[in-house]
């Protein structure tokens, strides 16, 4: 069940990110992994990636490797933080947006930034356990 959520949840953000410049996409990976760093998140990363491509009609493979790198990038940070936290979520979640932004070319705003904090901790609190332990079979 939890893997429909996920994957129902990847493809309406890719659906959004299409017809916006909000990176809903890149958010909702951030936060998912985070949760629980699984081999599926990536396989994901690199298929909403391609599919926004093909989409934007980018030079293909573009966005999977910014989304890949980034999420490289937060698995390296795991092992001397805990990831699965808001403070890790928001400022990653922040210099993600930073990093996407500039890679796509958007003037990058305070408000569009803050916007995507907000959205990614509100996600994160919502698909975060209310208790301390770490749910395996979320994803």
């Amino acid at each position: 069940m939890a893997h429909f959520v996920f994957w129902g949840i990847l493809f309406i953000s890719v659906i959004l990110s299409v017809f916006s410049s909000f990176p809903f996409t890149l958010l909702v990976l951030l936060v998912f992994f985070a949760r629980a760093r699984r081999a599926g998140i990536g396989i994901g990363a690199f298929l909403a990636g391609i599919i926004l491509d093909v989409l934007w009609i980018n030079p293909l493979g573009q966005t999977s490797m910014l989304f890949l790198l980034l999420l490289l990038l937060a698995s390296f940070y795991e092992r001397k933080f805990e990831i699965a936290t808001l403070p890790f979520v928001g400022a990653f979640s922040l210099i993600g947006s930073l990093v996407y932004f500039v890679a796509a070319g958007y003037e990058i705003g305070l408000v569009e930034l803050a916007a995507c904090v907000m959205f990614s901790v509100l996600l994160f609190q919502i698909f975060h356990p209310t208790s301390g332990a770490k749910n395996k079979n979320f994803i």
